[in-house]
């Protein structure tokens, strides 16, 4: 009967911590306190945001840097050997969901992707390297893309990207970046501007 007894006390002071904690998360809470959320929701999502397109950046430019990514492309073998390409872009990027890479050649067709590369136009019409997004509905993607070649000796377009839920449906920022004080009753939805 002791140990019985003994263990009712600790049973009841982790009830009421469980009960304090789910208090302090579904409880009703202040403007202000809801204000200071939301500002630490959007502030910790950009900076995973500017985290994400400098490491765009960073794969870009270890890519255009590697002997096999200038062989394959300065030496024409996006026709002859394809694969090669795949297999390296698919091995240049990070993990987790949502990372894509894809090459287009001169004429503006994909010729290689690796990971999620979705819906990335080629960028042909750009003349430099740079950071774009686009928005639909349900997601939105930042891309890096990265001109191989210059003027008439351009070989193609370098494009990595990361996509996103908009948080319309399903997922949102918060539950996607795994932002710290997740998952709650508020939503983060991106929105184009």
């Amino acid at each position: 009967m002791k140990r019985i007894r003994g263990v009712a006390p600790l049973a009841s002071l982790v009830l009421i911590g469980l009960g304090a904690a789910l208090w302090g998360r579904l409880g009703a809470v202040s403007d202000q306190e809801l204000a200071a959320r939301e500002t630490h929701f959007t502030s910790r999502a950009a900076a995973v945001l500017e985290a994400d397109a400098a490491t765009l950046a960073r794969i870009a430019a270890r890519l255009q840097k590697s002997r096999d990514f200038t062989e394959i492309v300065e030496g024409g073998g996006t026709e002859v050997r394809p694969a090669r390409l795949f297999s390296l872009l698919s091995r240049a990027l990070p993990e987790g969901p949502g990372w894509g890479a894809i090459f287009f050649d001169a004429a503006g067709r994909a010729v290689a992707w690796g990971g999620d590369a979705g819906d990335l136009d080629s960028g042909q019409e750009s003349s430099g390297s740079g950071l774009t997004a686009s928005f639909h509905v349900t997601r939105f993607r930042v891309a890096f893309r990265s001109p191989c070649g210059e003027g008439r000796d351009r070989r193609g377009v370098l494009a990595l990207s990361r996509r996103y839920p908009t948080g319309i449906l399903g997922q949102d920022l918060i539950e996607s970046l795994s932002l710290a004080g997740g998952p709650t009753r508020l939503r983060m939805r991106a929105m184009a501007f």
